[in-house]
Parts: C-alpha cells; structure tokens; sequence
C-alpha cells in the first residue's frame, strides 16, 4: 500500500471490516478490507501507534490507541471522533 510507505508500521487491527494501521509519528490509516483495500479515512494522532484495541460502551464502539511517551487517544468507531486525548502521569512509554 504506497500510502503507507515510508511511515513505518507499528500495529494494526481489523475491526468490522475495516484495517486500522497504526504508523510512526502517529500517521492512522483506515482500509475497507472487503473493497480491494481502499483507503477509507487518515487520522494524525500525536505519536507513534503502539498498541490499537477495542472498546464497547453501552452499545458503542471505540478503538483505544496506546503510543510512544504514553500518549493514548481514544476514537468512536462510527465516525472516528476523537472521545479522549490524555497522557497518564505514571505511563512513559506503551509498546
């Protein structure tokens, strides 16, 4: 995929069909795995993407993205809005 040449990857998950790639620097990029791995969304979250899980509440989807320095970003997965941005005190680094 020559979006993501260059960018390094880190992690990735599928999740309802869709690629989640996790890059240096923080690059996400979004495939639709059933379309010939056509790019669906980016999104620039602050480092590079370590770790990507999911997460439900109360009938709602959420990908949880841990970083580099322990940064961590948590999006909604219906239209991929950033819910939280934080950087716990006691956290340097999430591999």
């Amino acid at each position: 995929m020559k979006e993501t040449s260059g960018h390094c990857v880190f992690s990735c998950k599928v999740h309802n069909n869709l690629l989640y790639i996790g890059c240096f620097e923080g690059h996400l990029f979004v495939f639709d795995i059933n379309n010939r791995f056509e790019k669906k969304d980016y999104k620039k979250l602050q480092q590079g993407i370590y770790d990507i899980i999911s997460y439900e509440d109360e009938g709602e989807e959420f990908l949880i993205f841990g970083q580099h320095f322990g940064n961590i970003d948590m999006l909604r997965c219906s239209d991929m809005k950033r819910m939280l941005s934080t950087n716990p005190t006691k956290v340097n680094t999430i591999f």
